[in-house]
């Protein structure tokens, strides 16, 4: 399981005060993701690759007609969730073996709904996270 650490999005600076913005926090906020266990990073939404936001069953038809899938379906599968949903979403990857991720850009809070120091923090207890056999 690939566990990646998806540094700022689409949050405002003022979202979290350590959320990385400069390249210099980006490239800091990144080694110290890694060192707490992550195996990829996602600085910012570059245009790079296809992300098919498949949250209700609804929407499964509407990706399957949308010329582009193909580019999706071929990729590894990769589940995350958002806010609330984020530490369910990425229990449930870790049981089953999916690629998976955390960062500020998913959640503010830890799992037990205390705000995160940093997104190595976030990392750190994502790693710690229930294994699948």
């Amino acid at each position: 399981m690939l566990l990646k650490a998806c540094l700022n999005g689409a949050r405002a600076a003022t979202g979290h005060p350590r959320l990385p913005i400069t390249p210099e926090a980006l490239a800091e906020d990144a080694a110290a993701c890694h060192a707490a266990g992550a195996g990829a990073d996602a600085l910012l939404d570059a245009g790079i690759g296809v992300e098919a936001g498949v949250w209700f069953p609804e929407d499964v038809p509407r990706l399957m007609a949308w010329p582009r899938a193909p580019e999706c379906l071929s990729r590894p599968l990769l589940v995350h969730g958002s806010e609330g949903g984020a530490w369910a979403v990425l229990d449930h990857a870790a049981r089953h073996g999916f690629d998976t991720r955390i960062g500020l850009e998913d959640t503010l809070t830890l799992r037990d709904g205390r705000r995160a120091e940093d997104n190595a923090a976030l990392v750190a207890e994502a790693v710690q996270a229930p294994r699948g056999p």
